[in-house]
């Protein structure tokens, strides 16, 4: 008799365990899916759909605490505007498909670019931003050269040649002058110069290249 109870209380046992175990890996499971769902939500908030870099909302939360960090600890931070040439007309020619294929690499090129400390935007349509903390003005003009001839070696078929031009300014230490118009006026001083060009900026909008 005491034997059967043993076997009994076992087998219950087991049950009640293989139970426990299962309602374990469900909510693992369901734990898991959750976290995916969040963390997708959260990649999707910060980031442009397109391109993958961080969307415009976030580029200036970045971009101020930067420019706050850079006058606190007295830090050399570069800000750079680059804008696709002639987009409009490219889209108006080739499709906006070819040109969304267009943005994407041009992405890809930004990222190849850049340090992993480094903040790579889409601002607005075929215009984007780096944000170079502790980096001297010189290394981000080579930056933005190493970008401008990725960008004219694209392989786009049909002859299709692009190009970008590059505003830069280092963040003032000393002001409150606001760079990202600074970076933006040095990027129009490219185009004016014959695009596919870089421009620097002082935060004074004062073209110094």
């Amino acid at each position: 008799m005491n034997h059967v109870i043993i076997v009994h209380l076992t087998v219950h046992g087991i049950i009640i365990i293989f139970c426990v175990l299962t309602l374990a890996a469900l909510f693992i499971a369901k734990y898991c899916k959750l976290k995916r769902l969040y963390l997708a939500a959260n990649t999707y908030s910060i980031t442009d759909p397109l391109t993958g870099l961080l969307n415009r909302r976030t580029l200036f939360q970045t971009l101020e605490a930067e420019i706050q960090r850079a006058r606190r600890y007295k830090h050399n931070t570069q800000i750079m505007f680059i804008d696709v040439d002639d987009f409009k007309n490219f889209n108006d020619l080739y499709g906006h498909k070819t040109g969304d294929n267009v943005l994407i690499m041009v992405a890809e090129i930004l990222k190849s670019c850049v340090r992993k400390y480094d903040t790579a935007a889409r601002f607005a349509g075929d215009e984007f931003m780096l944000i170079l903390p502790e980096t001297s003005l010189e290394f981000s003009v080579k930056v933005a050269e190493r970008i401008m001839e990725k960008i004219k070696k694209l392989e786009l078929g049909d002859d299709i040649k692009i190009s970008a031009s590059i505003g830069i300014c280092q963040v003032d230490i000393f002001n409150d002058v606001d760079p990202f118009e600074a970076a933006d006026a040095a990027m129009y001083a490219a185009k004016n110069k014959g695009k596919g060009q870089i421009a620097i900026s002082r935060p004074d909008d004062r073209i110094i290249r």
